[in-house]
């Protein structure tokens, strides 16, 4: 539990809490609570509050993601499991994933295409696969960090609503999102700083390579 007085809002309808992450899988604060119509609530200061729907899909990345290994080295997220150590120096507690049908989920969380050096030279260093909701890290401050969702930051025309592409792209035959439960705020994807996410958040979660 975190104290309403532990929030803070950072920037537009990015939130940040003071020493300590969490995230709901639609925000940066601490649920507090859920109303019976399913709906959540979040609280990030004395008045303010930002709410949601318990459905809104978790962020995560595409199985050809390529995560940055504690040795430097780089590993695909579906081959990762529990117990090995990515950087920077964190213990997988869990990776997840969820099967998603693209004709079902809201256009903002459909897989984006972020090109090979979008953002600064080596900003990502391949292009990188990753969902709508999921947050890029932007800045990190020794107390707070501060993220924006993909589909905030990247055009629409990056955004890829064809499964036959995304199976494709990622020699699957189902289109799956994978993400990475760990103790730490983020980790490197393609060099990209991206959130990592509490493993209560997967909406049926299965748990792979335990």
């Amino acid at each position: 539990n975190v104290a309403i007085s532990d929030t803070n809002m950072i920037a537009g309808d990015v939130y940040g809490i003071h020493g300590v992450y969490t995230n709901t899988g639609s925000g940066w604060s601490p649920v507090i609570g859920i109303p019976k119509d399913g709906s959540w609530r979040v609280a990030i200061s004395d008045t303010n509050m930002i709410a949601g729907d318990s459905s809104d899909p978790v962020p995560c990345l595409l199985s050809n993601s390529a995560v940055l290994m504690e040795d430097k080295t780089t590993k695909l997220i579906k081959e990762l499991k529990k117990g090995d150590i990515i950087f920077p120096s964190q213990k997988i507690l869990n990776v997840g994933y969820k099967q998603v049908d693209l004709s079902n989920i809201p256009r903002e969380n459909l897989p984006y295409r972020i090109p090979k050096d979008f953002f600064a030279i080596g900003l990502p260093s391949e292009d990188t696969y990753i969902s709508g909701y999921h947050r890029i890290i932007r800045e990190v401050h020794p107390n707070s960090l501060l993220g924006v969702q993909t589909f905030k930051l990247v055009p629409a025309e990056y955004r890829i609503d064809d499964e036959d592409v995304v199976k494709r792209l990622t020699s699957e035959d189902k289109v799956r999102y994978y993400h990475i439960h760990t103790d730490f705020p983020y980790f490197f994807v393609n060099n990209l700083p991206v959130e990592t996410i509490d493993k209560n958040n997967f909406e049926n979660k299965d748990i792979i390579n335990n």
